[in-house]
């Protein structure tokens, strides 16, 4: 035999005799049973809760349908105020600022 195939073998041979070590893998309890669920969930069409967030087609006319109620709500709140927005700003700033530099004013009710 050439030298090259005589290495080859003692390789092969060195390769086979180390799988003589291998113990069995041992597999949690239930895994059985789990995978038969899982895969006639599959077979069935369940899904989670969660099945839109990865349809993207789903997930970007929810996206879209929130931006639009989003801007209509906006221009419906603009039109039903009938204030100017300086006086709304007037507004909002004496309703949630102090008109004094007091920073203890919910000390010292009278």
């Amino acid at each position: 035999m050439k030298p090259d195939n005589i290495h080859i073998e003692n390789k092969v041979e060195k390769s086979l005799n180390s799988l003589n070590g291998i113990k069995k893998a041992k597999a949690p309890d239930f895994f059985y049973t789990r995978l038969q669920a899982r895969m006639e969930a599959e077979m069935l069409g369940k899904s989670n809760r969660f099945f839109w967030v990865g349809n993207l087609k789903l997930s970007a006319t929810v996206l879209a349908l929130v931006l639009v109620m989003n801007m209509l709500s906006l221009l419906m709140m603009d039109f039903s105020f009938g204030l100017s927005s300086n006086d709304a700003i007037d507004t909002l700033s004496g309703e949630y600022f102090s008109p004094t530099d007091n920073y203890y004013y919910l000390n010292n009710q009278q």
